[in-house]
């Protein structure tokens, strides 16, 4: 089978200040086999379908399936079983398989954090075991950035941490990564440009948890973590998605109440923006991202954990994209003038006309459509003027659409493209 990459019609144009403003649209989808909650951070995407692993079903008990749901049919099916049954686990895509990590085994008392890491390969239908984490824990965030899964937070076996644990999955061995500012459970986290985004959570106060609005990011090329703009109410059991270079939270409970508000974050403007809001406010939800619809699943309608607010609705959140009517003049013109041939093709090399009236380093990078960075190119410095950049990496990337990005010097180009 060939594929070609073709240049999507609409394209957009975002310097370090503005910002491409993204909404979208509500539906609803079958629903799922069984109510589930408890599954925020344990929802993916695999090879175009969506996973959820474990959780709290309608009855309060430890979930044992696996769930996959298809999008292109609308249908959901059960898979075997997991080797470990848990709730508030953490799931995430790798290499086409999907890596389980932690949650809890118990619903009461101790809850018996999990130190377990299950991987499920969709191709031949079953489960493996992983090394095992350092330590055990549930409640935690993960995600891919380069060649690591990146485990942070979580509630161990007494309270919560800021531990950030790095899975090499060729491997199989952990390391640890630098720690994370705030100690915190019930956090969403996400990978956007490269980064790891910690968003949320709840820390202990006195007897009770108290939401968190802090959001920390991690650079593993510096290995540090700086601060971001906090969201705009404090949240906990929230769910964190990223597309198309913005990263969306649904879900979630405040103090007292479950949250209303789905948000955007633009990285550029450092940002948060309220997006359309859920039909219906839940909180434990799951969430995933194929092409560009996002799928909400799951979750209850009370900041409780019980069987009677435990739902099986899902949703699907369809991005719309506009541009920016407000962009902040830089100086300098950096735009794309051409880009030969076109439609791009996988089995040649295409050109991309840079035209720069302000010397810099251009580099070109390419995520997928959750945020990861799929290929990177240092193309160095540039002087002033036109230039003529060879697109070679076209033969690495499978079906599926992507973002182009070229940077310099806080000058960023986007184009969002298409293999098909």
């Amino acid at each position: 089978m060939s594929y070609r990459l073709i240049l999507i019609s609409m394209c957009f144009f975002v310097f370090i200040a503005s910002s491409a403003a993204q909404d979208g649209t509500w539906s609803t989808i079958s629903s799922m086999p069984e109510a589930r909650t408890a599954v925020n951070n344990a929802t993916a995407q695999v090879g175009g379908a969506v996973y959820v692993a474990g959780g709290l079903d309608g009855s309060g008990a430890v979930a044992t399936s696996l769930l996959r749901y298809d999008p292109a049919t609308d249908t959901w099916e059960e898979l075997p079983d997991m080797p470990e049954p848990t709730w508030n686990a953490i799931a995430v895509e790798y290499d086409g398989k999907l890596y389980v990590f932690g949650g809890f085994r118990a619903t009461t008392g101790t809850l018996l954090p999990s130190s377990r890491n299950r991987i499920y390969d969709p191709f031949a239908d079953e489960w493996t075991d992983g090394a095992t984490m350092p330590v055990p824990r549930g409640g935690a965030g993960v995600a891919v950035v380069g060649d690591l899964i990146h485990v942070v937070g979580g509630l161990g076996p007494t309270s919560p941490t800021n531990q950030h644990l790095e899975y090499d999955p060729v491997a199989d061995r952990w390391f640890s990564g630098e720690p994370m500012p705030t100690a915190r459970d019930g956090l969403a986290v996400t990978s956007l440009n490269g980064k790891l985004y910690a968003i949320g959570g709840n820390e202990p106060s006195g007897t009770f948890a108290r939401p968190l609005t802090a959001v920390e990011v991690f650079e593993p090329v510096a290995g540090t973590w700086t601060s971001a703009a906090s969201l705009p109410v404090a949240r906990d059991g929230l769910e964190a998605v990223t597309y198309n270079g913005q990263l969306y939270v649904f879900g979630g409970s405040t103090s007292g109440s479950v949250a209303t508000r789905s948000l955007r974050y633009d990285p550029d403007l450092d940002t948060w923006h309220e997006i359309e809001d859920m039909p219906d406010s839940r909180t434990y939800v799951g969430a995933a991202v194929v092409d560009s619809d996002i799928f909400v699943l799951g979750g209850g309608s009370s900041i409780v954990l019980s069987s009677a607010s435990t739902v099986a609705t899902a949703r699907k959140f369809s991005v719309s994209l506009s541009v920016a009517t407000e962009v902040i003049e830089q100086p300098g013109s950096f735009r794309i003038a051409s880009i030969y041939p076109n439609p791009l093709r996988r089995d040649r090399a295409s050109d991309l006309v840079l035209e720069m009236s302000v010397p810099g380093e251009v580099t070109l990078r390419v995520s997928d459509v959750s945020g990861r960075i799929v290929e990177t190119k240092n193309l160095g410095m540039h002087a002033a003027g036109q230039h003529t950049i060879v697109l070679d990496i076209l033969s690495r990337l499978s079906a599926g659409t992507y973002l182009v990005n070229v940077e310099s010097g806080g000058r960023r180009i986007n184009k969002l493209v298409a293999v098909l």
